[in-house]
């Protein structure tokens, strides 16, 4: 019985192997792109050199804002800033980044992951609002007084591309080549940019081609059915 053992257990070595033994993941993280001249993620140099310059320290991380005017995408705005923190956010797994231990707290581990923008109110031309006399709550695009705010930010990435996924009124961007995720928060005002994983990116995009298909697919079934109703 013990030889019986023994051998079953010789023969089962290479699959423990295979299946203990094998070498782990590698760590997976980020390289520093640029988008619209935005290095994303970054460190203090990268902050320097993009101008956010006017820090100020806050519990565990320094909040600095950039001093020269700021566009993102060609849509000014209003202020834009990044949180230096004592985290890795070159790390790409998907996880809530936690501080780093108190022995590595230097200067060169700060980083941060995303960049702020303060938009102001996109303004309208009343005249040429009047003019159009559309029964609709959003107001024509071009009858805006300045390539400026929010509503324009959306135009812009609605006509170039980019796909939407709304969440508890915040709106997500996503596009196909890019690994960039552009969040507009639920005030309409604060936008952020920040790099995703080429996995993350692609999860989202086919999530929301799937809900285009059932929509459309519903509308047409909804179609069908009423023609049917005249016919």
């Amino acid at each position: 019985m013990g030889k019986i053992y023994l051998y079953a257990l010789i023969a089962a070595c290479p699959l423990l192997i295979a299946a203990c033994g094998g070498k782990a993941e590698p760590v997976r993280r980020f390289n520093v792109i640029d988008f619209d001249g935005y290095k994303l993620p970054g460190r203090i140099e990268e902050a320097k050199k993009m101008g956010f310059k006017d820090c100020k320290s806050g519990y565990g991380h320094f909040e600095c804002a950039r001093t020269d005017k700021t566009t993102l995408l060609g849509v000014k705005t209003l202020n834009a800033s990044l949180s230096l923190e004592y985290k890795d956010y070159f790390l790409d797994d998907g996880t809530y980044k936690t501080e780093l231990p108190q022995d590595q707290r230097v200067p060169e581990k700060l980083s941060y992951e995303s960049i702020s923008f303060l938009l102001p109110e996109t303004q309208y031309e009343e005249r040429c609002v009047a003019k159009k006399k559309l029964d609709v709550w959003d107001k024509p695009i071009e009858c805006r007084k300045d390539d400026e705010g929010t509503e324009y930010l959306k135009y812009k990435l609605l006509t170039t591309g980019w796909l939407t996924r709304d969440s508890k009124l915040h709106r997500y961007y996503f596009k196909e080549d890019q690994l960039i995720q552009i969040h507009i928060d639920r005030d309409g005002k604060n936008v952020d940019i920040k790099q995703i994983s080429r996995k993350e990116r692609d999860s989202a995009i086919q999530s929301i081609k799937q809900k285009i298909s059932d929509a459309q697919a519903k509308q047409a079934a909804q179609d069908d059915v009423l023609k049917k109703l005249k016919d």
